[in-house]
């Protein structure tokens, strides 16, 4: 049986957890994401508001630059970057073929996403994405170290899956939307994003300026395809902004800048297994926030569905977390015997 005391004083313990609240806030505001496209689509074509978000993201990711640049020189304490990481004149020096294609990869990405998303698609297509990333991301990682998940991380899988399912059960109309294939392929080129990143390796201090540099690209290429495309910049018969499109436009920068600064935060302060957990609260919020601005219809159903695919999503990563730390035990034992024999050989 559950020990609901024991519930209680985990509950408790969380919301006196300063960091704990503020991961959550920082879910919360990642949830947003389906609601700003729906918004913004009501005065922009799909490439005119991946331009505008493109211009949105210099501005923001310069700012960034600017405060990290100032806590960085004010923090007595701060961290000094890992051997093997680079800045991005080495990047640019070990593959610029690479780092053209990781340009293209956050406009393509933001792309498919805002297609995927329409009239009772808004959280389903989030789900779907995220699903897609996280199997893309298990498929390179086993790939790369020729391991495979455990057999706890796949049943997490199966779950996130059957959730899917489940969400989907009396929106027969919604599921079999062709759009819904954008949202399967942003989930592949937003995994495809983060594993260059991983692979760059880019210094911790200069991820501002990388920020920077990417949304920069992310703007050439945004105007790129708005030129191709030839489908103007608003939509067609709009003359003016609407009331949603207006607050659209502007909460979108601050909340962008909310993440980037929550996420600088607490990815040092915060343990990886315990930070991706409380993230993966962001299917969640994200129902709940549809529902209320977007009008999203909710049943039992739809509620079940989003319950067992953020609990399976949270189990996946703690189990992930438990996996990476074992190894690490099991590397650092093994290098501690290499050193044994060493000394040894060498007496």
């Amino acid at each position: 049986m559950i020990d609901m005391l024991k519930v209680k004083d985990f509950v408790k313990s969380a919301l006196n957890d300063k960091k704990i609240m503020l991961a959550l806030l920082c879910a919360l505001l990642f949830s947003t994401s389906s609601w700003m496209v729906d918004w913004l689509k009501e005065s922009f074509t799909a490439y005119g508001q991946l331009t505008y978000r493109a211009a949105a993201g210099v501005v923001v990711t310069a700012l960034w630059f600017f405060v990290t640049t100032l806590i960085d020189r004010t923090n007595i304490n701060k961290k000094v970057d890992g051997e093997g990481k680079r800045n991005i004149r080495q990047v640019l020096e070990l593959s610029k073929f690479w780092f053209v294609v990781f340009l293209f990869l956050r406009p393509t990405f933001n792309l498919f996403f805002i297609n995927a998303i329409s009239d009772e698609t808004w959280t389903i297509a989030l789900m779907i994405l995220l699903f897609v990333k996280m199997l893309t991301n298990v498929l390179i990682d086993s790939i790369n170290s020729k391991s495979f998940p455990s057999k706890e991380e796949v049943f997490g899988y199966f779950v996130v899956l059957a959730g899917i399912g489940v969400f989907s059960i009396g929106k027969d109309d919604v599921v079999l939307k062709p759009i819904l294939w954008f949202a399967f392929g942003s989930g592949v080129l937003e995994a495809a994003r983060l594993e260059l990143i991983g692979w760059f390796k880019i210094k911790e201090s200069q991820q501002p300026k990388f920020a920077v540099v990417e949304f920069f690209g992310m703007l050439g290429v945004a105007i790129f395809y708005l030129v191709s495309a030839g489908e103007g910049f608003f939509n067609i018969g709009v003359t003016t902004l609407t009331l949603n499109s207006v607050i659209a436009m502007v909460v979108f920068p601050v909340i962008a800048v909310g993440i980037m600064a929550l996420d600088y935060y607490l990815s040092s302060v915060m343990e990886k297994g315990q930070y991706s957990a409380i993230l993966a609260t962001e299917i969640g919020f994200a129902g709940v926030l549809n529902a209320v601005f977007l009008y999203e219809q909710f049943g039992i159903w739809q509620f079940i569905g989003l319950v067992l695919s953020v609990s399976a999503i949270i189990a996946i990563k703690i189990a992930k977390d438990k996996k990476e730390k074992k190894a690490e035990e099991k590397r650092k034992i093994q290098e501690e015997k290499n050193r044994g024999k060493e000394i040894m050989l060498e007496g």
